[in-house]
């Protein structure tokens, strides 16, 4: 396998003559600077503009057309010297020069700084005077060929000995040492001076080659004199942090401060030049060692708010340490601060391709997994035809644009639906892997919007994953799926945020807090958990309930508050929580309370259990299975049967009275098994997003 060059960006900018004598370009693995050198009588005798500029183009396009993986760097130069030789000589001939006739001096040459990288290692090939800028960890290091660099000091030197140095002009003053320049160009291509592109092949093997170790995350840089001259020449910067200031700043910002240190007059007065000003190339990009993918997570979603947000960014920032890169198209409204929406990402090295909407021809909400978002939201199932043709092309334009620019090895889609379908129906040579949250499949048995596609697609990903072994029963027989291609993944929890560390002490406390958070919906069993709230037998005074999040639907959520409201208990509304916010009050409760008919995998109680909570919940498919044998006998956490259900997330009005009754003696109990510390405490640590994410990545082998 071949590393790729990532995130390559390059200039190559005209100085004081009428063409550029600089060229510069690259492959998917290789990029290369050539800085062309006119003769010095300036005369041109194969081109009608600069020998130069055609010699630098020459190799630009020979480099470009013909450099593979199973030739050494040396031989290929040897190669092309000899191709371009031939070249030369039958169009002087053709104007009827003879070759021999033509001075050293009046040859065209040019400087090379040629890298390529194959299985985990830098290659480079270097001939005159280009610069190879190579930084690991901290440090960088730099490799050339000096001994141009000590001819041209010499002729600088006796520039400086003129006795009106610096009050005449450039011209007079190069042509007061042009006998200096002579005698140090008529060394090129000799052991005595310097080796060079011209048309000498021994070059090829006298050049300064070499290799380096990737081994770890690599940024590169190439230069001509005309960039490196902000450190070697004008002293702008440290040559130690050339490097490090391209890469923060970028080569724009470093060409001006050239550009603008050349043009003053008094600054550049008493430096010695050949010219004014110098085209100026260079050319960066990075370097992951192979066997550390490159990852884009897909969701057409938001990538927070809800639970499986959550969950793609626990996953996100789990895989940080494991792979070499990481992108994210999530879809998003125009009217969101992105850049807060990001903020939970910033020590992370991750792109956003974020997909618009109320923007352009998205001129609707963000679609939604449930149809009940805690934010505004477009109902799957209430999509028109051209709302979804819209859509698939915004998205199609973006995932063409991320994989072109980021070049992942491994997407991982969230949801078995829509999206992850385009995805795997448009990609054909990179692995796709999906997983599912539970909603896409309640979305995928409540209606038909574009079954016959998901119900195609969906069979061939790469690999699905379940959270939990029910899910994954679902998934084989809605999809006709063999076991071997569905893992179960589970969930987990970010122990940087969730942990005990700011929890207040209240052993010898009787007051008792219980806390919910998720969004406001009928569909979480709210209003039937406040029915079994007033029955509760516990001092009124003792007791509070905080309830953290906000739901798209108003008339549920207004409803729902006018029900807690009316509690005989204390009820705070507390809206929509950050992850920290979430923690504080986690730790100042007591019994994290989950009613909800139908959930994915409710992380939120890892999220709960990690600050200490005591969990009374519905029991939703797949959570005792998930969380295991140690948590359900460990006191800790209460299950509570869900009523006979008449639909997905929807129960039998009938059957509520007897429901709310048991759910309030399911309350009762845990408050007394709380309050007597009936319990033990146990290590969850595991299950965190790290081992999860490693779980997740491990498996894509």
């Amino acid at each position: 396998m071949t590393n790729i060059l990532r995130n390559i960006k390059s200039i190559c900018r005209i100085g004081v003559g009428n063409y550029n004598e600089d060229s510069c370009d690259h492959l998917d693995n290789a990029a290369w600077v050539i800085d062309g050198a006119t003769g010095l009588n300036g005369k041109n005798l194969v081109s009608d503009t600069s020998d130069a500029h055609w010699y630098s183009n020459w190799w630009n396009s020979y480099i470009k057309e013909n450099l593979k993986c199973n030739i050494r760097l040396d031989d290929f130069l040897y190669k092309g010297l000899e191709d371009v030789r031939r070249e030369y000589i039958e169009i002087i001939s053709n104007k009827g020069i003879d070759i021999s006739s033509i001075s050293k001096i009046d040859l065209p040459s040019a400087s090379i700084c040629l890298t390529r990288v194959i299985d985990n290692r830098l290659e480079y090939i270097i001939l005159g005077d280009c610069r190879l800028y190579i930084g690991q960890s901290n440090e960088t290091i730099k490799i050339s060929d000096e001994s141009v660099s000590k001819l041209d000091d010499e002729v600088f030197e006796k520039m400086r000995s003129l006795d009106d140095f610096g009050n005449i002009s450039l011209d007079d003053t190069k042509s007061r040492v042009m006998d200096k320049i002579v005698e140090n160009r008529l060394k090129n291509n000799t052991d005595e001076g310097y080796w060079i592109l011209s048309f000498d092949k021994d070059a090829a093997y006298k050049a300064r080659s070499g290799s380096i170790d990737i081994d770890q995350e690599t940024r590169v840089m190439i230069a001509s004199d005309g960039y490196f001259s902000a450190s070697e020449k004008y002293h702008l910067y440290e040559e130690r942090d050339l490097l490090d200031l391209t890469f923060k700043r970028g080569m724009e910002s470093i060409y001006r401060e050239i550009r603008n240190f050349e043009s003053d007059e008094e600054r550049v007065r008493f430096i010695p030049r050949f010219k004014s000003m110098d085209d100026s190339t260079c050319a960066v990009f990075e370097i992951s060692p192979i066997g550390r993918r490159r990852v884009l997570h897909i969701s057409a979603q938001k990538p927070d708010y809800t639970g499986s947000g959550i969950y793609m960014s626990g996953i996100i920032k789990g895989m940080d340490h494991l792979t070499s890169g990481q992108a994210l198209i999530a879809g998003v409204d125009s009217s969101d601060d992105l850049p807060s929406m990001m903020e939970k990402f910033k020590d992370i090295d991750l792109s956003f391709y974020p997909v618009l909407y109320n923007d352009g021809i998205l001129d609707f909400n963000v679609p939604g997994m449930s149809d009940n978002m805690p934010y505004p939201s477009t109902i799957y199932k209430n999509m028109t035809d051209d709302m979804a043709g819209r859509m698939e092309s915004s998205f199609l334009s973006k995932l063409d644009q991320a994989v072109k620019e980021f070049k992942p090895d491994l997407i991982v889609c969230h949801h078995l639906y829509f999206t992850t379908s385009l995805v795997r129906e448009n990609i054909n040579d990179i692995p796709v892997v999906a997983i599912c949250h539970g909603t896409c499949l309640r979305q995928l048995m409540s209606h038909d919007f574009k079954k016959d596609l998901i119900i195609g697609a969906i069979p061939k990903l790469d690999k699905i994953y379940a959270l939990h072994d029910i899910q994954a029963g679902l998934i084989r027989n809605i999809f006709n799926i063999e076991d071997s291609r569905i893992e179960v993944l589970g969930s987990g929890y970010d122990k940087t945020i969730f942990n005990c560390e700011s929890r207040s002490d209240k052993s010898s406390s009787k007051e008792i807090t219980l806390a919910y958070a998720g969004k406001l919906a009928y569909a979480k069993g709210l209003m039937e958990f406040f029915d079994a709230l007033e029955k509760v037998d516990f001092p009124e005074e003792d007791l509070v309930f905080y309830l953290a999040g906000d739901g798209s639907d108003q008339e549920e959520v207004i409803n729902i508050k006018n029900k807690g409201n009316k509690s005989k208990f204390r009820v705070e509304f507390l809206g929509r929580l950050n992850q920290y916010q979430l923690a504080s009050m986690l730790n100042q409760s007591d019994i994290f309370v989950l009613p909800s008919y139908y959930e994915g995998l409710p992380l939120v109680l890892l999220e709960a259990m990690a600050c200490g909570n005591s969990i009374l919940t519905t029991d939703i498919d797949g959570v005792k299975e998930w969380l295991g044998q140690d948590i359900n006998t460990s006191g800790m956490i209460s299950y509570v049967g869900l009523p006979e259900m008449e639909a997905v997330s929807r129960p039998k009005v009938d059957r509520l009275g007897e429901y709310v009754d048991r759910l309030a003696l399911a309350i009762e109990d845990s408050i007394r098994t709380r309050l007597d510390k009936n319990y033990r405490q146990v290590n969850i640590e595991e299950m965190s997003w790290n081992g999860l994410a490693k779980k997740l990545y491990d498996s894509c082998d």
